[in-house]
């Protein structure tokens, strides 16, 4: 049965939320010192004097992060303290990292009464309380009637198809727009606990290959709980549980140890993908990957080389192999100035999917096409062709998802 694969990035959660649900907005969240004074005291109320952690050392962390030298976000600042944290944890851990931070050693403070090992835990953990909050509190007037779009687009799509969908995002608009549909695909987790072969052998199917707000890892394995807050309740209520209910929040890993088990984060992710289920929905999407011919990408950034990668002989598959990507720009879009410029998403996109070189005239004469032709629809109408079966809808997801229909038919024959 024909396929189609829809991958929806960070900017396609955005417009549920107001505010936005931005990076900006979870940085704040795990930089602000109230919610970390929170936090910390129900973790040493679970604790009950096991592995203590020092506020003074987490602020003084914070404030270093915070640094204008140092990093801006908070993947950066996870990144750092998933690897101080590692060092912390294990110092003779015999892995790359701990040998370069042996060869630095000294110049570390690691506080006589504090232990770093929940500390990467907690800032997940904070991460996933904010984006509850905004499910409570900040969402969107208008977020059941963009669920209900996202909701008909799947539903259009998984019409006479099987349809892969991958979510970077935490939250639960995917889930709500599935459920507003009374569409179901397999998740993996139909035994409670996720199932690689259920999941591996679907037809339909979703995945969320950087985690979930929902997702705790225990003793049994990885589990989905029926809502964002009962997760979040669950997963630091059992750090120190009976040992086959205990939350785990701690990895192996050849590089350092590895935190990401509920939530992937950071900036080096590749780790995770070394246990289920991420390891299944990698090994899921990169087969989808070779056996569709239309690829939908809503708000993602294409920054993430382990994705990436997975894109790049995409098109070489087969000549009519179709590439349509979603975003928002108000502004007149030039392919050859944007092709010119690292930082823009038409030239991530073109080099993502391995486009090294386009004709300054715009003439594609050689394959029948004139590249301005499909730049003029673009301007003119919001969706058209940047390049040989790449398309590209400068509409937004808002824009997109109010005729999808029409943009699928003229960009993709769906």
């Amino acid at each position: 049965m024909e396929r189609v694969v829809l991958i929806l990035g960070a900017g396609a959660s955005v417009p549920y939320f107001d505010p936005p649900l931005t990076t900006t907005a979870l940085t704040e969240a795990v930089c602000n010192r109230s919610r970390w004074t929170d936090i910390l005291q129900r973790y040493h109320a679970i604790a009950q004097g096991a592995n203590t952690i020092e506020k003074r050392a987490v602020f003084d962390l914070l404030d270093w992060l915070q640094n204008p030298g140092v990093q801006q976000n908070f993947e950066d600042y996870i990144e750092i303290t998933d690897k101080v944290a590692s060092y912390a944890f294990d110092s003779t851990g015999n892995t790359i990292f701990h040998a370069v931070v042996k060869f630095l050693q000294g110049k570390l403070n690691f506080y006589s009464l504090h232990t770093w090992t929940a500390v990467p835990f907690l800032f997940r953990q904070l991460i996933a309380e904010r984006i509850e909050e905004k499910h409570r509190c900040e969402t969107s007037p208008r977020y059941y009637d963009l669920v209900a779009g996202l909701g008909c687009l799947l539903k259009h799509l998984s019409q006479g198809r099987d349809l892969s969908v991958v979510t970077f995002n935490y939250d639960d608009v995917l889930l709500d727009a599935l459920s507003s549909v009374g569409i179901v695909i397999e998740d993996g987790f139909g035994r409670e606990y996720f199932d690689a072969q259920d999941y591996l052998n679907g037809h339909s199917i979703m995945g969320f290959p950087h985690g979930h707000c929902r997702f705790v890892l225990d003793g049994n394995g990885l589990r989905r709980y029926h809502s964002i807050k009962e997760a979040n309740e669950k997963r630091l209520g059992n750090l120190y549980g009976a040992q086959i209910d205990e939350t785990r929040y701690l990895l192996g890993g050849s590089n350092c140890y590895n935190f990401n088990t509920f939530m992937t984060s950071g900036r080096d992710k590749d780790s995770s993908f070394n246990t289920n289920p991420f390891a299944a929905y990698y090994q899921r999407l990169a087969h989808d990957l070779l056996y569709t011919k239309v690829v939908i990408v809503i708000g993602f950034s294409l920054q993430d080389a382990h994705i990436c990668r997975l894109l790049v002989n995409y098109r070489k598959l087969r000549p009519e192999n179709r590439i349509l990507v979603v975003d928002y720009d108000p502004n007149p879009i030039d392919v050859v100035r944007s092709f010119k410029d690292p930082s823009s998403l038409i030239y991530r996109l073109l080099d993502t999917v391995d486009v090294h070189s386009i004709p300054l005239s715009g003439n594609l004469a050689n394959y029948g096409y004139r590249l301005q032709t499909g730049v003029d629809e673009l301007n003119n109408t919001g969706v058209g062709d940047i390049y040989l079966k790449i398309s590209y809808c400068k509409l937004g997801l808002d824009g997109f998802l109010a005729d999808h229909q029409g943009i699928l038919h003229r960009t993709c024959s769906l």
